[in-house]
């Protein structure tokens, strides 16, 4: 298990090496000039040429992107064009906000998806049953700037219950966040709950703990659900990195201080370090979050870890043949 942890690590470094160079390539292609958005459009020549010197923005693309990798395989994510300040210390003080507000998200989805997964499919054909399949396809195709924006005229301007915008109010100021950015990927763990809830519930071992007399809720939830997991914790695992990724839209509607918020402002002013280091730090959360669904596969089915225990002992055995 270990050698399998180390090698899906090792796997993240040519994808994050691949990201940053797609990232950078992008930005580089990208027509604005940093310098004339850090001077302004009156700027004299003379101080744009040396300020792009100083940035090292004459040089090549290929030696700008080599200068700014070494600088990050030592720790170094560069100093922000705007703020002249360390792009490290920028994360860490926006990395909270986008954590909280993920990993709010997923406990959100991952109890009220269950949940109701779990009674559409033990309810199946009833009208709890409809219910929730006509309220997953609506929470599924309801973008979520637009809800967050009609939730804010709603709790925020008529009801006034809710703050609009930022952190100031405690938890009150991730209520509509949480709520815009979880619910598609809520609608999708109900539906992927039922489906696999169904598959399992008609299995023989099924029936035959029913016939001996169990209860129903021991029966769905030590036995079926047990047994539905894999594909469960699959989506669960990806919307987690997808709700990363997509808390870059739900910080900007609500202003919120995030990483996500931090990438789309550098974006408009092409603050390269910055959207490199919030790129590359999102893109490893979600590298390691699937690491960790990998590994979780092993805890939640025997086979998977008897299968990876097998192919083991195959490699030793070949390894010691050929030592003979």
């Amino acid at each position: 298990m270990v050698k399998y942890v180390i090698k899906r690590i090792l796997i993240l470094i040519p994808i994050m090496i691949a990201v940053s160079f797609i990232v950078y390539g992008i930005l580089y292609l990208t027509p604005s000039d940093p310098a004339r958005l850090m001077l302004g459009a009156s700027a004299p020549d003379s101080a744009l040429e040396q300020l792009r010197e100083e940035l090292g923005l004459n040089k090549p693309f290929l030696v700008q992107y080599l200068d700014y990798m070494k600088g990050v395989f030592h720790g170094n994510f560069g100093v922000s064009y705007r703020s002249q300040q360390s792009v490290f210390l920028e994360i860490e003080a926006r990395l909270p906000v986008t954590l909280t507000l993920a990993v709010s998200s997923i406990i959100v989805v991952i109890i009220f998806g269950l949940l109701l997964g779990i009674i559409s499919a033990v309810k199946q054909y009833k009208f709890i049953d409809k219910f929730l399949t006509v309220f997953s396809m609506c929470a599924a195709s309801i973008p979520s700037f637009w809800l967050g924006l009609m939730m804010m005229l709603l709790f925020a301007q008529n009801l006034g219950w809710l703050p609009s915008y930022g952190v100031t109010d405690g938890w009150k100021s991730y209520v509509m966040p949480v709520i815009a950015l979880s619910l598609p990927s809520l609608a999708e763990v109900i539906r992927m709950t039922r489906s696999a809830m169904l598959d399992t519930i008609n299995q023989d071992y099924i029936r035959t703990a029913r016939a001996k007399g169990l209860q129903e809720s021991g029966v769905i939830w030590k036995h079926a659900l047990k047994n539905a997991l894999m594909p469960i914790i699959t989506v669960i695992g990806s919307n987690f990195g997808s709700l990363l990724g997509g808390s870059v839209v739900t910080e900007t509607v609500f202003s919120l201080p995030g990483l996500g918020n931090m990438v789309v402002s550098s974006i408009r002013t092409k603050d390269v370090p910055q959207v490199m280091a919030g790129t590359l730090v999102i893109a490893a959360m979600f590298c390691l979050i699937l690491l960790v669904v990998d590994v979780a596969y092993t805890f939640i089915d025997p086979r998977v870890r008897t299968n990876y225990i097998k192919e083991k002992k195959a490699a030793d055995k070949g390894t010691e043949v050929k030592g003979s």
